[in-house]
């Protein structure tokens, strides 16, 4: 198994365990250190990204129908549903900028389009954001998170039945399959993964404690956008059966849903980065904490670089996303030892290693344990770390 590092000298993960004072990084000094042209929008720009990625899905489309006329179907299907979900993935990766206004200076532009981009792609935009900027303010804090937030090991020290099913191989397995085909509607209707506090709060009731009554209006907007989008593939199925509408529509989506639950856990998982709580956690802390991966230079580039930049994202989130990667080794050298870039290849691939990591982690890191030297929950198994 290969390893690498992004954004910076090489360097292993076992230095990742080294957690900054509270007070020795400033955010101030983290934005001078790149250059200030990185953080400029560009309308034009922006939307240039969105036209290609529409084309995409149109061209993707027209190809595998060509494909059809020479190959079986067996073959083209599967290869569609892959292209065609990081397609969705990149469209949806471009409403998440609208959500943290990184994709114009336009307000009004922003929210239409990442209204238009998310429902469209089955995720509701305007509660989803909301969640979505909690998990920014609280990135591993294993008391107010809201994105993969790991058991805490009880006092008696035992694990219950399904987390012991789980940290075996063939569990690990079932949980990693079983997230990527339906954590992400787990999460928007019952907020599963989420803060531990707030399991059962769905996406799509505006009610406390994660989502504000005041929000009610704009709930209802895009409830109705969903049922609109939704209806639209019910009627494609009686129409043209389950069959057709699974290999077209369906399972592209259900790659793009299983990208973005992978992406972030991904993001924010490792045995040699821990979680925080009280007086140990800070916003800047819970930041640095984000890890820069790679998928292989193809799907980094097709799914906006959100995953070999995803630091400075959480950092500059008001950063435009096509300067994302352009400002990580910038932030890298200042982050110094506390950037956290890695590249795992399998037979000299970033896309194999990136997914064979994904199946380990989801058996190893599922619990935390506090340690009594300085505060911090680790995941229980280290076992895992040996690998980079």
């Amino acid at each position: 198994m290969g390893k690498g590092s992004l954004g910076g000298a090489a360097r292993t993960s076992e230095n990742w365990r080294k957690v900054p004072a509270k007070d020795e990084l400033s955010l101030s000094a983290l934005r001078k250190s790149i250059p200030a042209e990185l953080f400029k929008r560009s309308t034009a720009h922006s939307l240039g990204y969105l036209a290609f990625d529409l084309a995409s899905l149109w061209l993707t489309y027209r190809a595998a129908a060509a494909a059809l006329l020479l190959l079986p179907g067996w073959l083209v299907f599967p290869a569609y549903a892959l292209m065609q979900g990081m397609n969705l993935t990149a469209l949806w990766v471009l409403g998440h900028e609208c959500g943290h206004g990184g994709f114009t200076d336009h307000k009004l532009l922003n929210e239409v389009v990442g209204f238009c981009l998310h429902c469209g792609c089955g995720t509701p935009y305007h509660s989803w954001a909301a969640s979505h900027a909690k998990h920014h303010r609280h990135t591993n804090d294993i008391v107010g998170g809201e994105s993969w937030v790991p058991d805490v090991l009880p006092a008696d020290g035992k694990l219950d039945l399904l987390q012991r099913f789980m940290a075996v191989r063939f569990g690990g397995f079932f949980r990693a399959l079983s997230v990527f085909c339906v954590g992400f509607h787990a999460y928007l209707l019952v907020n599963m993964t989420g803060d531990l506090r707030n399991m059962g709060q769905s996406h799509f009731v505006a009610a406390p404690p994660l989502f504000k009554r005041s929000m009610r209006g704009v709930f209802l907007l895009n409830n109705a956008a969903l049922a609109l989008v939704f209806g639209s593939v019910l009627r494609a199925v009686l129409q043209h059966g389950f069959g057709t509408t699974f290999a077209w529509v369906i399972a592209p989506h259900m790659v793009n849903m299983g990208f973005l639950t992978t992406l972030t856990f991904m993001q924010h998982t490792h045995p040699n980065v821990p979680h925080f709580a009280g007086e140990h956690f800070n916003w800047l802390r819970g930041a640095i904490s984000t890890i820069d991966r790679s998928m292989g230079e193809f799907a980094d580039w097709r799914l906006h670089r959100i995953v070999d930049s995803h630091v400075v994202h959480h950092v500059f989130p008001e950063m435009p996303f096509y300067n994302a990667k352009k400002a990580t080794p910038y932030l890298a050298k200042a982050l110094g030892q506390y950037h956290k870039g890695v590249d795992i290849k399998i037979w000299g691939s970033s896309f194999l290693g990136y997914w064979h990591e994904y199946v380990m982690l989801m058996g190893s890191a599922q619990v935390a344990k506090k340690s009594e030297k300085d505060g911090f929950f680790w995941f229980m198994d280290d076992s895992h770390s040996h690998s980079h």
